[in-house]
C-alpha cells in the first residue's frame, strides 16, 4: 500500500524509523547497521537497541576504511546467528525490493554493496545492513 502524499510516505515509508519503533516496543527486528544520508530526521537509539546507525553528510566525504570497519565488526557479531546480510534502501523513493540484495557473512562483500547502493542515494535517504532472518 501506498500512501497519499509525499510528506505522510515520507513518514510511513520510513523504514529505519519502522525498525527503531518496533525495537523500542520489543517487537523481534533483526540486527541492523544503518548509514543515514543528511537526513533531516532525528533517529532516537534506546540503550540496548538492535540498531546502530552512522550518519553521513557528503557521499565524496565518506571514510570508506571507517565503513569497512563497521561493516567487519557488525559481520563478525553475525557469526553464528545467521549465513547472510540484507543490503538495502531505504527512503521514500525506495519502494518493495528496490535495490535490495543478499550476501554471504563476509565483509568484503558487503561492503562492495554497500558501495554501489550508496552511489544511488539520495539526502534524506538511508543505507540498511540487516541480519538475514530466515
Amino acid at each position: 500500500p501506498r500512501s497519499s502524499s509525499a510528506k505522510l510516505e515520507k513518514l510511513i515509508g520510513d523504514k529505519l524509523l519502522t525498525r527503531l519503533l518496533m525495537d523500542y516496543a520489543r517487537v523481534a527486528v533483526p540486527d541492523t547497521l544503518a548509514y543515514v544520508l543528511k537526513s533531516e530526521r532525528t533517529y532516537p537509539v534506546a540503550a540496548g537497541a538492535h540498531v546502530t546507525i552512522k550518519h553521513w553528510t557528503d557521499l565524496g566525504a565518506v571514510d570508506w576504511d571507517s565503513v569497512r570497519e563497521d561493516v567487519t565488526r557488525f559481520v563478525k557479531g553475525l557469526k553464528g546467528k545467521t549465513t547472510r546480510v540484507v543490503v538495502k534502501p531505504g527512503g521514500y523513493l525506495w519502494m518493495g525490493a528496490k535495490g535490495v540484495s543478499f550476501h554471504p557473512l563476509e565483509a568484503e562483500a558487503v561492503l562492495r554493496a554497500v558501495k554501489e547502493l550508496a552511489g544511488q542515494l539520495h539526502d534524506g535517504d538511508v543505507l540498511l545492513i540487516d541480519e538475514y532472518c530466515s
